[in-house]
């Protein structure tokens, strides 16, 4: 039997159970499109795409991924918690403390 878990609290959930949520995250690069000019037509696309693999292959570790894809499961209080707050704004104002001068 495969066991899932909250990825938040690890509360584990029974298959099928309606409170288990999935949460599904896609991080992409954007790029502004330019405009195609009749110049562009009459450059030589393949001597460019090579030089642009040329350069991935060499700093291919120093530049992030153009996309990135993320899944966790969620119970259905941490679900409400997520969905309340999914860039998780309100920890970093929680997190300040003041002496009580």
């Amino acid at each position: 039997m495969i066991r899932i878990c909250c990825d938040l609290c690890g509360k584990e959930l029974a298959q099928g159970e309606s409170a288990a949520f999935v949460v599904k995250i896609e991080i992409c690069a954007v790029k502004e499109s330019e405009a195609l000019l009749d110049e562009d037509l009459d450059e030589d696309h393949l001597e460019t795409l090579s030089e642009i693999l040329k350069h991935q292959q060499q700093d291919g570790a120093a530049s992030p991924p153009n996309r990135e894809s993320f899944r966790f499961e969620l119970c259905g209080e941490c679900r409400a918690k997520f969905a309340a707050d999914p860039l998780n704004r309100g920890a970093a104002a929680g997190n300040l403390e003041f002496s009580q001068n």
